[in-house]
């Protein structure tokens, strides 16, 4: 009897030693898909389930990185706890699509006179500066979200424009030469609407 209880004794430590190390193997690979999707870069590891694809970027914006040869740097203003999911991952897109950009926060809080050199507005939370050399584009938050008002219903229509005025900044501060519009005066003609200077300035 003694023989028997002493084998089922040693059955139940080696089983439980088993189930130990299967246990330790399980969160060892749990622990390495998380240390390496953390390095990994967004476009990688998160995926667009929006209706309005917020977390993608288009062709043209591929374009534009792909072809880079400078290197540019876009600051993230954004206080610590404060930052925009949107807005970050966005960014994340754009640090994967081209070893040429990169994404530095600057918290205001730590950094507060870091603006007055690109711009002398208050600049709100999740605003953007976007540099390349001695070029550089300031890009407000209220650029990026858009408040429009719709006359048919009297309701404001709130659309994300960060994509937009991401690339067309990178594209800015990357340009040589810069093409010019001209505007007539002094003829009855009516002043551009201002949503159409800030078309004009995307383009």
């Amino acid at each position: 009897m003694k023989s028997i209880q002493e084998s089922l004794g040693g059955i139940a430590v080696r089983g439980g030693s088993y189930s130990l190390a299967v246990t330790a193997l399980v969160l060892a690979i749990a622990v390495a898909v998380n240390v390496l999707a953390s390095v990994l870069p967004t476009s990688l590891t998160k995926y667009d389930m929006t209706s309005t694809n917020l977390y993608s970027v288009t062709s043209s914006t591929k374009v534009v990185a792909n072809a880079l040869q400078k290197d540019v740097t876009i600051y993230w203003v954004v206080q610590s706890g404060k930052e925009d999911e949107v807005i970050e991952n966005l960014l994340g897109k754009y640090e994967g699509l081209s070893s040429h950009i990169s994404v530095v926060k600057k918290n205001p809080d730590v950094f507060p006179t870091f603006t007055s050199q690109y711009t002398d507005e208050d600049v709100p939370n999740n605003s953007l500066i976007v540099e390349c050399g001695d070029k550089s584009r300031y890009i407000s938050y209220n650029d990026i979200y858009l408040t429009d008002v719709d006359y048919t219903t009297y309701s404001y229509v709130y659309s994300f424009d960060g994509e937009g005025a991401v690339t067309s900044a990178i594209d800015y501060v990357i340009s040589e030469e810069l093409p010019k519009v001209y505007t007539l005066e002094g003829h009855g003609e009516q002043a551009l609407p201002s949503q159409f200077q800030d078309q004009i300035e995307k383009a």
